[in-house]
């Protein structure tokens, strides 16, 4: 039997839990609260966060990260069909010796 696996289910995501924290924030506050770039990271800036390179959050952090996450999790959590193929059986006629 032969079986073909197509999955980006085996790939292991780089973010720090640090990112994943900012990700998780900057998402929540953009899908679900509906704030712009600008609010949020003026939210981030009086909450005391930082970018992951230290530096003090612009709009333009804010909309890189929210959008870099939503394309890698775009890409990496796709479905794949999954095919079998060259299935087969064979029948051995086997006698046991006495």
């Amino acid at each position: 039997m032969e079986v073909k696996i197509t999955s980006s289910n085996l790939w292991l995501s780089h973010y720090t839990d640090y990112q994943m924290e900012l990700c998780s924030i900057i998402s929540d506050l953009h899908d679900n609260k509906n704030k712009n770039f600008k609010e949020i990271s003026d939210y981030l800036n009086d909450k005391g966060y930082k970018t992951p390179r230290n530096k003090v959050f612009t709009h333009k952090h804010t909309w890189s990260i929210y959008t870099k996450k939503k394309r890698s999790d775009k890409r990496f959590n796709r479905l794949y069909q999954r095919d079998i193929v060259n299935v087969g059986l064979d029948i051995i006629n086997y006698t046991p010796s006495l």
